[in-house]
């Protein structure tokens, strides 16, 4: 079979590899402006056999898996078992298209005619029921059994949904699917309210479409400050501030109660109406199938550098796998682990996994935000921040060491690129900044790598000075 070989470009800000021909990053919207070009050389590595690979989920582990499995095996059988009933589809979409129709030309990670080329078969609407290690069989609930060779686990995860009262009610839900998005229209109307239980990303992009729908939207954060987990105080107040003044209301230490009689009521008795709720609360690994299976789990199911399992042949990768500890649980980082457990089920060992920070970016109620590395406050022994509240932006390097290890950029984030570098770098804080001290007379108009010149930096206001702790 001849090698297809495509156009390929990496998102410099969340690590995603895609086809060029893609105006924006499917996972974090970035821009062009941010892509920068990938060989796809292929592999050295070629071993033609005639093997089943039988890739459970249909993620962008599994898509992966099956591309590094035809890249080095021509002959080889590649099934892709999932249990929707679309083509395999980009997840991170959902949340920022939720009241447009879901075509699978816009969300799908490829169209049909890409797996034809590939000899990759699709078995869609079926759930595995169970894996059996020892016969190396694969059952589905209706009752179909498939033999492997080799077994790559990419069940991905499901919503975590907190043990509230009215958490099944038929207006709450979660944004997993595109059956999730499909239904939300019905709520549609003059008038209806929604609320977001739970405020990171994918919440807080679901409260801006809900706004945009024309709901009268209430985000309740459980944390006592917004991403919190993600965000220094600073920049939590002015996200904040900002959802606020595009009409999104945010709610924070709020625990919620129950779902009930048209509300959202919350355990310190606080009361919210809501016609539909949406939860984005973290997810859950699915490993149950691997767990019955007796394949060590911990959180996930534990894997090695080559996206090996404790059973021999069966690899995982994605939302359901744990690497030394770590369920990553992202977009870049599945992509990449699917791509490392094909490679390595075919046979190509020297293809290994190493965790990598990527920065979180959002583009919603009308600002952009981007953040990376330790920028939440608490670790940090020194910070440089430049706030202009007027004009609701916000530059904030995080050092440890005298070295940069987190940055927060919020409403102007056109040198994230750079940034994400010099995160990655741990450039010195002596290089980016000059010690003010040694200043006598106005500098000249001279840029900082973050483009700040030493007279921006001089004239920072007292607030953002006084934050250099």
């Amino acid at each position: 079979m001849t090698e297809i070989k495509t156009k390929l470009v990496r998102c410099k800000i969340c690590g995603e590899i895609f086809d060029s021909s893609l105006e924006k990053c499917p996972v974090c919207n970035a821009g062009p402006e941010f892509f920068e070009p990938v060989e796809d050389s292929g592999s050295g590595f070629s071993a033609d056999t005639q093997q089943r690979y039988f890739i459970l989920g249909s993620g962008p582990a599994a898509v992966n898996a099956a591309e590094a499995i035809r890249k080095r095996d021509a002959t080889g059988n590649i099934l892709i078992l999932s249990e929707e009933e679309v083509l395999p589809y980009n997840r991170p979409m959902l949340t920022k298209n939720m009241f447009s129709e879901p075509q699978q030309d816009k969300f799908a990670i490829h169209d049909k005619k890409w797996y034809e080329e590939r000899n990759i078969q699709l078995l869609l609407g079926r759930r595995v029921e169970s894996i059996n290690t020892e016969t190396k069989e694969i059952k589905t609930e209706d009752g179909l059994t498939f033999s492997y060779d080799k077994c790559i686990y990419t069940l991905g995860a499901h919503f975590f949904i907190p043990p509230f009262r009215g958490r099944d009610a038929e207006n709450v839900t979660g944004i997993r699917t595109i059956a999730d998005i499909e239904k939300l229209s019905s709520y549609r109307g003059p008038g209806k309210k929604a609320g977001v239980i739970g405020g990171g990303v994918t919440g807080l992009e679901a409260a801006w479409e809900l706004k945009k729908a024309g709901f009268d939207t209430y985000v309740f954060d459980s944390a006592p400050s917004l991403m919190a987990n993600k965000l220094d105080p600073t920049a939590s107040a002015l996200l904040m501030e900002i959802f606020e003044s595009e009409g999104v209301h945010i709610v924070t230490s709020a625990d919620t109660e129950a779902c009930e009689d048209g509300k959202v009521k919350l355990k310190d008795g606080r009361e919210y109406e809501a016609d539909l709720v949406i939860v984005s609360c973290g997810v859950r690994a699915n490993k149950a199938v691997a767990e019955a299976a007796g394949i060590k789990t911990d959180r996930a199911v534990i894997v090695n550098e080559r996206m090996e399992t404790s059973a021999p042949g069966v690899y995982a990768a994605g939302d359901c796998a744990e690497f030394e500890g770590v369920n990553y649980a992202l977009w870049p980082e599945a992509s990449r682990q699917g791509e490392v457990a094909g490679a390595n089920a075919a046979g190509d060992v020297s293809v290994l996994f190493k965790g990598e920070a990527y920065g979180m970016t959002m583009d919603v109620a009308n600002t952009m935000l981007y953040s990376i590395g330790t920028a939440s406050g608490d670790k940090p022994e020194k910070t440089k921040e430049f706030l202009d509240e007027e004009k609701k932006t916000l530059r904030k390097f995080f050092f440890i060491g005298g070295k940069l290890c987190g940055a927060t950029l919020i409403g102007d984030i056109t040198e994230m690129s750079e940034v994400s570098d010099m995160v990655a770098e741990n450039k010195p804080y002596s290089e980016m900044f000059e010690d003010k001290k040694k200043e006598i007379s106005p500098p000249r108009a001279e840029r900082s790598p973050f483009h700040f010149s030493k007279y921006d930096f001089n004239s920072e206001s007292a607030a953002g000075y006084n934050n250099c702790h």
